[in-house]
């Protein structure tokens, strides 16, 4: 039994992957295993796994037909016979001795689960970028220490990023409690992370930097995300039914952080759709029935504009115009965003 399984998913990561796999290969520690999980590429995935799996026995693979990310992961796990496992992407790398540092942390600590820095690499400018969504330093405080989730679960789940990248998880404990990741094309991280929170007892988060993540590749699922906006009321629902047994502050917690990556994605949304009429005006009318239906109050959001929005297209005070090619969106007579000055 290796001390850690790194799993991969891997879907039409060729060029990237190569590199990926190396860098793991490569690490301090040794005693580990490699497992890549193949969702149906089309390019020269598959041969380029193969060709590793030949040369060291610490590689394994697994093919599926295209099911997705969370699906893929779900087989990796079902395999891996490492004490611990992370969760690697195809296009992602990882420093030579992070998960050494990481790993030694682990069995200090006595640890179900950890968090680590990461560094956001920018495909388009080939530079480091600072991404607040995944990054770890909200809270400087939370570093080099055993945090009691229940006590500080606010804190933990409103300054820590939902991805499996950036973190480290004992194996028996995600198989005791049965936590998986969803099977929807994207948003299928969310309950994982979630899920962990509500069944550990500690979390720590190390200061040290495993991780190099690539933005803005061109296959990556984010790219493809405003497609499917719909799963992310998916993924509120999955979490609903993890949450039903919770007390009422904890339900209320988990909610109002859902909502803000709700409409952190349809901020996005807004920018990345805005050549295609028809999506817009879609997935406008579709957010909107969405918190109708579970009647969500948007009023205590206070990031970005966000409770302006919801309220607006709440109770349906909503314009959405083109204004000499500008698009523009009014929430209560008031301009939300001008999308030719918008930041992401």
């Amino acid at each position: 039994m290796a001390i850690l399984s790194i799993v991969v998913p891997v879907f039409n990561a060729g060029k990237y992957l190569a590199k990926c796999i190396e860098s793991v290969l490569n690490q301090d520690l040794q005693d580990i295993e490699l497992i890549l999980v193949d969702d149906g590429s089309t390019d020269d995935s598959l041969d380029i796994i193969k060709q590793y799996s030949k040369i060291d026995k610490r590689v394994k693979f697994k093919t599926q037909k295209q099911l997705y990310a969370g699906v893929a992961r779900n087989t990796g796990l079902s395999i891996a016979t490492g004490k611990y496992v992370h969760f690697l992407d195809a296009d992602d790398y990882v420093t030579k001795s992070g998960y050494k540092k990481i790993v030694d942390i682990m069995e200090l600590q006595n640890l179900e689960l950890i968090k680590f820095k990461n560094k956001c690499l920018d495909e388009r400018t080939h530079t480091v970028i600072y991404d607040k969504f995944v990054n770890l330093d909200k809270d400087k405080n939370l570093f080099n220490k055993k945090i009691d989730i229940a006590r500080n679960f606010r804190k933990v789940l409103f300054n820590l990023p939902d991805n499996p990248w950036s973190g480290i998880y004992r194996s028996d404990f995600i198989k005791k409690y049965n936590i998986k990741f969803d099977n929807l094309f994207c948003c299928n991280d969310t309950s994982f992370f979630i899920h962990s929170l509500l069944k550990a007892k500690y979390i720590y988060v190390s200061d040290v930097f495993v991780i190099y993540h690539r933005k803005n590749v061109e296959n990556s699922l984010i790219q493809k995300r405003i497609k499917h906006f719909e799963c992310q009321f998916d993924q509120y629902d999955i979490v609903e039914e993890i949450i039903k047994e919770e007390n009422d502050e904890v339900k209320s917690i988990v909610r109002e952080r859902l909502i803000n990556n709700l409409f952190h994605f349809f901020k996005r949304f807004l920018k990345q759709s805005i050549d295609n009429e028809e999506l817009h005006l879609k997935t406008i009318k579709l957010l909107k029935e969405f918190l109708l239906e579970k009647d969500i109050n948007c009023s205590k959001l206070k990031r970005d504009n966000y409770a302006a929005i919801g309220n607006g297209l709440k109770h349906k005070c909503y314009t959405h115009i083109n204004d000499t090619g500008v698009r523009e969106l009014y929430v209560l007579n008031r301009l939300v965003f001008r999308f030719a000055n918008f930041e992401a």
